[in-house]
């Protein structure tokens, strides 16, 4: 046969209409990162914060 299609079995009057290909990106957790240091940076500001006007 020789044909890519042919070769995956795909017939002649067959129609496409979904292509399944992994997506290529990191994976969704590693959002949790800079949301937990954004976090700890405010945490850290308030409490400096609070204690510079007890002084």
């Amino acid at each position: 046969m020789g044909q890519p299609a042919a070769d995956a079995g795909i017939d002649f009057d067959w129609e496409v209409v979904q292509v399944s290909v992994p997506a290529d990106r990191p994976d969704k957790e590693w959002v949790f990162i800079p949301t937990l240091l954004l976090l700890g940076a405010l945490a850290w500001n308030q409490r400096r914060r609070i204690r510079l006007e007890a002084a």
